[in-house]
């Protein structure tokens, strides 16, 4: 008659005791299935203290990996902890800071408030400067076409106003032609 076997929790060394052989020779078996030293095994996986890994740790995909880093220096297949993400990020904006230049490269640039150059701005377009309120540049001139016409709106330079409104005095007579 075989007797039903109720397994136990066992620690090394533990005797497997049961009044049926083969009841304990399947606990024998169950037991060896149960080690970790396998390669794989099912079911879910409920780590109660802490795990170490010697060597690298590697999922279904991707790279296998050998350590978390508290650095983000790009040089090995580590993961990087949430610290070493937000040092790192953190020193890549704060560079941006005070730097003498920012190139950008977009089709768009919009700046919700306002916009300050200390120093020259050099703006190189191939198409139109445009303001709010509807006013279209085409571009800035250095002396004013006297006939006042032009197929495009221009800006002129001060110098540019300064050499026209001195043109118009001369022809006039209000200013000498010296």
């Amino acid at each position: 008659m075989v007797q039903e076997f109720t397994a136990t929790k066992k620690k090394q060394g533990d005797l497997i005791c049961s009044a049926d052989w083969n009841a304990a020779m399947d606990e024998v078996t169950r037991l060896g299935k149960s080690k970790l030293d396998k390669e794989s095994f099912r079911g879910p996986l409920t780590i109660q203290e802490s795990l170490t890994v010697n060597g690298t740790l590697k999922l279904e995909k991707g790279v296998a990996v050998a350590q978390f880093s508290s650095t983000l220096n790009g040089t090995s297949n580590s993961v990087p902890t949430e610290s070493a993400v937000k040092t790192y990020v953190d020193s890549k904006l704060n560079s941006l800071k005070g730097s003498d230049s920012l190139k950008l490269t977009a089709k768009s640039l919009t700046v919700s408030d306002a916009l300050t150059v200390n120093g020259d701005l050099t703006v190189s377009s191939k198409g139109k400067l445009s303001f709010e309120k509807g006013t279209t540049v085409d571009g800035f001139v250095t002396s004013i076409n006297p006939n006042g016409k032009s197929n495009s709106t221009v800006v002129p330079t001060e110098q540019a106003v300064i050499a026209y409104v001195e043109s118009k005095l001369k022809e006039l007579g209000f200013l000498d032609s010296q």
